[in-house]
């Protein structure tokens, strides 16, 4: 009995931290599209790859970037939130090159480009025995790298956004973990509603991923359609009144511990979140570049060393390195 008591208590409680948590994803992504801070972390990374800075005397290359017909592709008349490794080898590789006066395909002048990107240049060419497919693939391993940095800052920056946003519900809707815990243990009929419920919600959720919830209002109508012994009723409030008691404290540390798992939580719910935005908003989000059955890397996986290209001595200076760099992209030295 005690068993059954347990595992039914806590599965009232997941449910209520199912709906919890979904319902802070929600806001978060609210405030993340306001923010634009998706597309503002991708802009960021790529001048952080770049190295540009106001202080550098050379061509703004974030703009040559965003002028390429790539960028401009991903983007469709706004900043994008995504953009794919073998994107950004592709654009790279338009960026490198220009045209002259006489319509000719030429070379970009490295020279012009930030010491940074030319740097990482010097040595994706040194590796690639002249073959451009080796140097997309290095640009694409590099861009992965970075997104996942970046990834990473973007959980962090969401899973403190859900802590907050968990607490402002938590104690706007009263979902207090010790009172609703203590609740669903005591009351058996109150239990196995909740139960139902939860049974309810997995089949669902198992047809249809989006839950509906859209608003905090929605969030408590989906508390309430569970049965859960959350909101301010009357004796909710009467007993939140009395500061003294320990039912205030332990509805207080139950706000707490509210926020702190739905934070806890974040992962499964960014996991969440990630398919409700692709949906909803910016699009799937790009395979890593070596998924991507187009991208560089997959080639460079999948073919065949060729002996003769083993025997190709590296570029020596930078003189020969740009040789090599525009025989690769088709185009005359700068």
């Amino acid at each position: 009995m005690f068993g059954s008591q347990a595992l039914e208590t806590a599965i009232g409680l997941g449910l209520m931290f199912f709906i919890v948590a979904t319902a802070a994803s929600m806001v978060v992504e609210f405030i993340s599209r306001i923010l634009k801070k998706r597309a503002s972390d991708l802009d960021d990374a790529i001048r952080g790859m770049f190295g540009v800075s106001t202080s550098d005397g050379g061509a703004d290359a974030m703009a040559l970037f965003k002028e390429t017909s790539v960028y401009r592709a991903a983007a469709s008349g706004r900043e994008p939130s995504y953009l794919s490794a073998k994107s950004f080898a592709d654009a790279m590789a338009e960026l490198l090159t220009t045209r002259n006066d006489a319509g000719e395909t030429i070379l970009r002048d490295l020279d012009t480009l930030p010491e940074n990107l030319r740097n990482r240049l010097r040595s994706l060419v040194g590796e690639a025995r002249r073959d451009l497919v080796n140097v997309k693939a290095g640009l694409e391993r590099w861009f992965d790298d970075t997104m996942a940095r970046t990834e990473g800052a973007y959980k962090r920056w969401s899973t403190t956004f859900l802590f907050v946003i968990g607490l402002a519900l938590a104690a706007g809707l009263h979902v207090s973990t010790v009172d609703v815990a203590q609740e669903l243990w005591t009351d058996s009929i109150t239990r196995q509603a909740v139960v139902d419920a939860a049974d309810q919600t997995v089949t669902d959720q198992s047809q249809d991923p989006d839950l509906g919830i859209e608003s905090v209002g929605e969030a408590a109508a989906q508390l309430d359609a569970a049965k859960l012994p959350v909101g301010w009723d009357a004796e909710a409030r009467e007993a939140f009144r009395d500061w003294q008691s320990w039912g205030w404290w332990g509805t207080i540390v139950g706000f707490l511990l509210t926020a702190l798992l739905v934070m806890l939580g974040a992962p499964f719910w960014f996991d969440l979140l990630g398919k409700l935005v692709s949906l909803r908003t910016t699009g799937a989000k790009p395979d890593a570049a070596a998924a991507d059955p187009d991208s560089a890397t997959r080639q460079q996986i999948k073919a065949v060393p060729v002996e003769a290209e083993s025997r190709t001595p590296p570029p020596r200076n930078d003189r020969e390195i740009k040789e090599a760099l525009a025989e690769m992209l088709a185009a005359k030295p700068s």
